[in-house]
């Protein structure tokens, strides 16, 4: 049997015994997550496409150049929110008003922050005019956001089915509109406008879901000491997304500034096609979070084997799709994006591989957060961050999106995995990884 039918063939096996008793209503909502992010991934895939063919490496590099930008700084109205909610959601079910309340405004003043911090960078880039009306687009849609807290309630309730009818309609609303403005040979800005339209189609579905299923929630309920709560919580958390982002989306910025948008746009459609499967892992652990925080309570023997089983299932699992890709690269980015973009096969050859670190680190995220400790997290993702830079300053010029490909892949497996080691309380995460990558998924 091979690695990619092991790892397939045992998924199964291993989320039954990680998720426990309940292991048909985890499986159900991994399976309605999963199912979401699968239909996004065929109908992204094939817009993507569409639009990068359209647009061409040149334009299709501006408007990548101005989501990541707006990506970067995104971090800051997201807040770090998610996983601390959905824990103390599970924990304390008699607050949820005040909590979703709480979390709702104080992510509408990190979205007021994020903006005050885009305007004061902005100036010091090397901008078109057409590239900064992109990102006052999406920008100005990232308020929306805020409404994600009724997703957390969804996901504390483990009803993730809600949460998937609401993305399905914002997929197939800012797709078709994608397509309709291919028709009509539109200008690069209004396909801005169309990502811009997700955030507010989204918002909109998560909000009548929840009111029809929840009753809705009042934004009125939210606690001065509920809020400084959080902020206690969350500022590793808010510190971490924002270094992880720096990661991930630097490298786009930086080609764009050092080369030019043809050279990001090259580089940007194999980040497309390396990225598309990160929802798995995700949704994955997304859906399990509230059984091992239960776990915890029950035994540490149950509690260590389930983490074990879940690190071993996200670094195999990214093996397997590793390997997979790297064999049809070569040839599949032509035949999907045409000729032009020839030189995106080899970038997609070696970016795929930080998806391993991705996994684990999606893994590891939420034992940092259960186990109280954010703080490291954050020192890992800024040891990455900090790698990234250096090595994108130091490879790019000279080896373009190759070396841009190169830093990710060492940034991610520095800070999600090797920085494990570097601190006592962060280490027994970096055993239980090796105890589940050498002990046949974490069976041991």
């Amino acid at each position: 049997m091979s690695l990619e039918e092991g790892v397939f063939s045992k998924g199964h096996r291993l989320l039954q015994e990680c998720l426990g008793l309940n292991y048909q209503k985890y499986a159900t909502n991994t399976l309605w997550l999963v199912s979401e992010r699968v239909l996004r991934l065929g109908i992204n895939l094939f817009v993507s496409v569409w639009v990068a063919r359209y647009l061409g490496p040149e334009h299709f590099g501006s408007l990548s150049f101005s989501l990541s930008f707006v990506l970067l700084f995104s971090a800051i109205a997201w807040m770090g929110l998610n996983q601390i909610v959905v824990r103390d959601l599970v924990v304390s079910p008699e607050d949820t008003e005040e909590i979703l309340a709480s979390a709702f405004w104080l992510k509408v003043v990190g979205t007021l922050l994020m903006w005050l911090g885009m305007a004061a960078v902005w100036p010091w880039l090397d901008t078109t005019e057409a590239e900064m009306l992109m990102v006052l687009w999406v920008a100005g849609s990232t308020f929306f956001q805020a409404f994600d807290v009724l997703d957390f309630h969804f996901q504390a309730l483990v009803q993730s089915r809600y949460v998937v009818w609401a993305q399905t309609a914002h997929i197939l609303i800012s797709s078709a509109t994608k397509l309709w403005l291919i028709w009509l040979q539109a200008d690069l800005h209004w396909f801005a406008m169309a990502y811009a339209l997700e955030h507010l189609v989204q918002a909109l579905g998560l909000w009548i879901l929840h009111h029809v299923t929840q009753g809705g929630m009042s934004f009125l309920s939210a606690k001065l000491a509920r809020m400084k709560s959080l902020i206690q919580e969350f500022w590793p958390l808010l510190l971490s997304g924002v270094t992880v982002l720096i990661c991930a989306r630097m490298d786009q910025v930086m080609l764009k500034q050092m080369i030019g948008p043809e050279a990001t746009g090259q580089y940007a459609a194999a980040v497309r096609i390396s990225e598309a499967w990160y929802f798995v892992p995700m949704a994955i652990c997304n859906s399990v979070f509230p059984s091992i925080v239960r776990s915890k309570a029950e035994s540490l023997a149950l509690y260590e084997r389930r983490l074990r089983q879940l690190f071993g299932l996200m670094i195999w699992m990214g093996v397997a799709v590793a390997l997979i890709t790297t064999w049809l690269a070569p040839w599949g980015m032509p035949f999907l994006y045409g000729q032009n973009y020839s030189e995106s096969g080899a970038i997609l050859q070696i970016h795929i591989w930080a998806g391993v670190f991705v996994g684990l680190g999606f893994a590891v995220g939420k034992w940092d957060v259960n186990e109280n400790l954010m703080r490291y997290g954050l020192g890992k993702a800024l040891l990455g961050v900090l790698i990234n830079l250096i090595l994108n300053y130091l490879t790019i010029p000279v080896f373009g999106g190759l070396g841009a490909a190169v830093s990710t892949l060492v940034s991610q497996m520095v800070s999600s995995y090797l920085s494990m080691a570097l601190w006592k309380p962060t280490r027994v995460s970096f055993f239980l990884a090796n105890r589940s990558l050498f002990s046949g998924f974490g069976k041991n």
